[in-house]
């Protein structure tokens, strides 16, 4: 009996060997389809709101600016004249400047708008003219920034954009002539890569002045500030229609709470 007995035992033996061996991997995978399944948490959307950086902010004035016609124009360096003594912003140029010297300001009806948007609006009028005026220097004792007019197609205008943050962007949309750099946060399920190649035909093509780059988690951004506004446009819309990854999957819904006991 006993000899008959041995090679039973011996397979069980070895059978329980295997398994000892092959338990912990299978532990493993077991873990490692456990993590498959797990629910993977993806950024909410819409994000939530950032609070925009604190910025100087130009001093309120109820003061309105009346922009009269003039009969052949207004010359490029009369207009700053007259936007210094108005703001007390002040402003370089070079007078040889070719596109400078033959630029007027030509415009039909008075125009009205408020004193502290005087010089946004000379900046954008400028813009039309293909000139626009950047920052150079520090600032005043009394905080005002001096600017400097340059032609667009000067490459060399972007070793001083404005930086603005995301959150400020639409509050310079309607800012013509100012070139600022900025970055847009895009979707963890979308591709950063295929969203600056839908955006870049918008950048200005002017002397490369418009740049797009991703760093794979948002965009960097350098234009003018509708330009870029409109890209935040687009962008947003991107994002918001963009679903989750397939790999997603919602945790399940809890459990109702339990009735309350009855006596």
């Amino acid at each position: 009996m006993s000899q008959r007995l041995a090679p039973v035992l011996a397979v069980v033996a070895l059978a329980s060997a295997l398994a000892a061996c092959t338990s912990p991997k299978g532990g493993t995978e077991s873990a490692a389809a456990a993590s498959d399944l797990a629910p993977r948490e993806w950024e909410p959307w819409p994000p939530a709101e950032t609070p925009k950086p604190v910025r100087a902010a130009p001093p309120a004035s109820s003061n309105i600016v009346r922009l009269m016609p003039k009969e052949g124009g207004w010359r490029i360096d009369d207009l700053f004249e007259y936007v210094n003594k108005t703001t007390g912003v002040s402003i370089l140029y070079d007078s040889g400047n070719a596109t400078f010297k033959q630029a007027k300001i030509e415009f039909v009806g008075v125009h009205e708008i408020p004193e502290s948007d005087l010089f946004a609006w000379l900046q954008a009028v400028l813009s039309y003219r293909k000139l626009a005026l950047v920052p150079v220097g520090p600032r005043s004792a009394d905080g005002k920034q001096q600017w400097f007019v340059m032609d667009q197609a000067d490459p060399s205008m972007k070793s001083r954009p404005w930086f603005i943050d995301e959150s400020e962007v639409f509050d310079f949309g309607d800012r013509d002539g100012l070139y600022v750099v900025t970055t847009l946060r895009v979707r963890d399920t979308v591709d950063p890569t295929r969203a600056r190649n839908a955006l870049s035909p918008l950048s200005t093509a002017t002397a490369g002045i418009g740049r797009i780059m991703d760093n794979g988690h948002f965009l960097i951004i350098g234009d003018f500030a509708p330009v870029v506004a409109s890209m935040k446009h687009l962008l947003d819309r991107i994002n918001a229609e963009t679903p989750p990854s397939a790999a997603y999957r919602p945790p399940p819904p809890a459990p109702p709470a339990p009735a309350p006991a009855t006596k």
